[in-house]
């Protein structure tokens, strides 16, 4: 079981007419990906930037060269 993190966050909260206080908000989380998770999703994403970077050029270079 994961450990759930506490987020924090500043805000503002209406404290009467025309006026706002401000207060900090504090969010309980449980990460979703673990961080071996995490990292392979980044290698992925990373190898699909790169084969879409490789047929861009392969259609750029394609579309100007006469054939």
């Amino acid at each position: 079981m994961m450990e759930a993190v506490i987020k924090r966050k500043a805000g503002r909260v209406a404290a009467g007419k025309h006026r706002t206080r401000p207060v900090e908000v504090h969010m309980r989380t449980v990460p979703i990906l673990t961080e071996g998770q995490r990292e392979r999703a980044r290698e992925a994403v990373a190898g699909a930037a790169i084969v879409g970077c490789v047929v861009l050029t392969g259609l750029v270079e394609g579309s100007t060269w006469p054939m």
